[in-house]
C-alpha cells in the first residue's frame, strides 16, 4: 500500500510500525521478514503496469529532503564511491536484509561488494540520522 500511495520502494522502511498515536505495536515482523515484504510488495506492484508507478525512477526512499547523495558508478562493475556532504556512516545490506558493509567512518573510499546483486545503502550523517536509503546495484 506504501508504494502506492506514495510511489516509491518501501525498501528500507522500519519494521516496527506504529499507531496514530506514536505506540508501537507489540507484534511485528523481524527485519529481515520486513525487507522480504517490502522486496515482494515492490516487484508486484512494478509488474502491474496500471498503478502510475515509474519503477525505474521511483528505487529511493529519501528520509531527508535536503540530502544529495550520488552512488558512483551505478550499477558499478567492481567498486562504487559514495559523494554528497555530511556521509559519516555507511550500511550495506542485501535485498533480504542481511548486512554486508558497515563503515562507522566513511572517508569517500571505494566500496566493493563481493556478489552481483541489488544492494540497500543507508547513509547517516554525524547524528546518526538516516539521510538516505539508496539502491545499487553491484554487475
Amino acid at each position: 500500500m506504501y508504494a502506492v500511495i506514495h510511489k516509491k520502494s518501501p525498501l528500507g522502511l522500519p519494521n516496527r510500525l506504529t499507531d496514530e498515536w506514536g505506540t508501537q505495536y507489540d507484534v511485528y515482523p523481524t527485519a529481515e521478514q520486513a525487507a522480504m515484504f517490502q522486496k515482494i510488495a515492490w516487484e508486484t506492484l512494478c509488474a502491474y503496469n496500471r498503478d502510475g508507478v515509474d519503477c525505474n525512477s521511483a528505487s529511493s526512499i529519501k528520509t531527508d529532503k535536503k540530502a544529495t547523495v550520488s552512488i558512483v558508478p551505478n550499477p558499478a562493475e567492481t567498486t562504487f564511491v559514495l559523494k554528497g556532504e555530511n556521509i559519516v556512516k555507511v550500511e550495506i545490506f542485501t535485498m533480504e536484509g542481511k548486512q554486508v558493509y558497515a563503515n562507522s567512518r566513511y572517508m569517500n573510499e571505494k566500496i566493493e561488494l563481493k556478489n552481483a546483486g541489488m544492494y540497500l545503502i543507508k547513509i547517516f550523517d554525524q547524528n546518526n540520522n538516516v539521510l538516505i536509503t539508496e539502491k545499487v546495484t553491484k554487475q
